[in-house]
């Protein structure tokens, strides 16, 4: 394990997480999707050799999530994938995937099992069972797809230590009343121990009906019956959905944003912005643009300490800027003591308890 996995907890004063939409090309049209009005249209990506250049001005992170669209259309993903982890030194790559494209995602496991130095965390979209997924994503046999892609994963990760898996589920107001059967079929059909689920996001084109008791209950089964990760990580996440919960119940600043200091976002032509909720994808992202990767000769650490990105931040943390987006939130609050106490403190109360168990859900 390199120093870098625990950058949040001490380095909060530089870069420690970047978030890069590695395309903006996707086969599902998913009725919350947040990136919608950005998809599909033509972008000049930045390559491997543009992706190279940049390592070189990168520091060691913690976290880089690769982003879409749908990251395994890229034909170069796997290759991706161990550039930021040996060049770009992340100690956690990050690939969100909505399970469509099996051959893609069990050689990028296979290649990142024999090079990656650091751990490859691949987590599989999970909207609804059956026909619910499949509305909701409007592609037909997605589900099923979604099925044999995981299997496939599986099977690949078996000869790889350092690659994890699991599935990520938004929880919306089309599977509200049906998340605990969500789950079960997550652990005991999939056999997947990594559930990851949080609140949907709303955006301008998207405002559920959410039913938040529902969601406490959702949390309160999961971290205190089944979750089986290790009690810091089990305490972490737990303490983030909370505080989740507790801001759609009462949206408000809960600690200073540390997005545009600690996390950025890069759009896939190396345009650099603070987060997702101001830059890109956002409609009209201009104000809060910090500069272009390419027109800086790809030094990201000048872009990073030029006085635009240092305004910016100024004027995130000045007016108390505060979102929906679970990202700049978890990562804001580990830089807050407070919140590190409270991981401490909980994190040990679970080491005195025994495991959880997989029991049925209520």
């Amino acid at each position: 394990m390199r120093l870098s996995t625990f950058a949040p907890l001490f380095l909060n004063n530089r870069l420690t997480e970047i978030t890069l939409y590695t395309t903006g090309k996707c086969n599902f049209s998913c009725a919350h999707c947040f990136v919608a009005r950005r998809l599909n249209k033509k972008y000049d990506e930045l390559t491997l050799d543009e992706l190279k250049k940049i390592g070189s001005f990168v520091p060691a992170l913690q976290r880089i999530s690769l982003s879409g669209g749908e990251p395994f259309l890229r034909k170069d993903i796997k290759e991706m994938a161990v550039l930021f982890s040996n060049s770009w030194r992340a100690e956690h790559v990050v690939i969100p995937t909505n399970g469509h494209f099996t051959k893609n995602i069990t050689e990028t496991i296979e290649h990142f099992g024999k090079n990656g130095k650091g751990r490859l965390r691949i987590l599989f979209s999970l909207t609804g069972i059956g026909k619910e997924m499949e509305a909701f994503v409007r592609v037909p046999g997605s589900f099923e797809r979604w099925k044999q892609s995981l299997a496939s994963a599986k099977d690949a990760a078996k000869d790889c230590p350092n690659v994890e898996l699991g599935v990520l589920s938004s929880y919306h107001e089309q599977n509200q009343d049906r998340f605990f059967e969500l789950m079960d079929f997550v652990m005991n059909e999939c056999g997947i121990e990594d559930f990851s689920f949080a609140l949907v996001r709303p955006h301008k084109r998207y405002r559920p009906k959410l039913n938040l008791d529902r969601f406490e209950q959702v949390l309160l089964e999961y971290y205190k019956k089944r979750n089986k990760q290790p009690a810091f990580t089990r305490a972490y996440r737990e303490l983030y959905r909370e505080m989740l919960l507790s801001y759609y119940r009462n949206p408000r600043m809960i600690v200073p944003c540390q997005s545009g200091k600690m996390r950025i976002v890069i759009s896939p032509e190396g345009d650099v912005y603070p987060c997702e909720t101001l830059g890109f994808p956002a409609d009209h992202p201009e104000p809060w643009h910090i500069g272009n990767l390419r027109e800086s000769g790809y030094n990201l650490s000048n872009l990073m300490r030029s006085s635009r990105a240092q305004t910016l931040h100024r004027k995130i943390v000045r007016d108390k800027c505060h979102c929906h987006d679970g990202c700049d939130l978890s990562l804001s609050l580990l830089a807050s003591t407070p919140f590190k106490l409270k991981i401490f403190f909980r994190g040990m109360k679970y080491l005195m308890m025994p495991s959880p168990g997989r029991g049925a859900s209520g």
